[in-house]
């Protein structure tokens, strides 16, 4: 809870509440209590901002949104703190593509301990979304276990960084990739959820 947000000159500033922010909090903790009030709020001298750039607000609070729904540590995880420190500040400069957010959506499982194991090819050409691995088990009507194309399009983006581009996707895989990211999300991290500025993100690609 962050009090006081539109007096002006105050504590709070409404950038600093804009979504991938980097900011420094001062805060009284109680245990006992299930949501935290900020005494304080400061912006760090690095914070990025996306005014007047529609398709990074759009990822961005997608990207916000996804860690908000995902992370439950709450004990601090360094390793998972620069990747996404990383990964904001790499967005923030670099100029803009449709498949950052897939990427990052991409290597962030490898915090949450479900990365897609194995490769694809003729004998495992199909990815189980279940188990987390490519497979010989034929496509399932729920769309559990993906066909083979959109098996090779995460195959490709899981051998995918910051700065490539998975080679040859259209903006139809694309959309059926996030698609199938989500659901992977989903089957792995119990609670998530709905992502609901997807409907922001699609609109804006469409």
């Amino acid at each position: 809870m962050a009090r006081g947000m539109s007096r002006k000159g105050g504590a709070m500033s409404k950038a600093a509440t804009a979504p991938l922010s980097r900011v420094e909090v001062l805060c009284t903790f109680r245990e006992n209590r299930d949501m935290q009030t900020l005494r304080g709020i400061r912006l760090n001298p690095d914070a990025v901002f996306f005014d007047g750039q529609p398709q990074k607000a759009a990822v961005a609070m997608f990207m916000a949104e996804v860690l908000y729904k995902t992370l439950r540590e709450e004990a601090p995880d360094e390793d998972l703190f620069a990747f996404i420190d990383e990964a904001v500040a790499y967005f923030a400069r670099e100029p803009f593509t449709a498949d950052f957010h897939l990427i990052f959506l991409m290597h962030l499982t490898r915090y949450f301990g479900f990365f897609p194991s194995g490769n694809q090819g003729s004998e495992t050409p199909r990815f189980d979304l279940a188990e987390g691995l490519f497979t010989f088990r034929a496509a399932t009507p729920d769309g559990k276990v993906l066909d083979n194309d959109r098996s090779a399009c995460l195959y490709r983006l899981s051998k995918t960084d910051f700065g490539e581009k998975p080679e040859g996707l259209t903006n139809v895989q694309r959309r059926r990739l996030l698609g199938d990211l989500l659901v992977y999300y989903s089957l792995h991290l119990e609670g998530m959820g709905k992502i609901n500025s997807l409907s922001v993100l699609t609109e804006v690609f469409s």
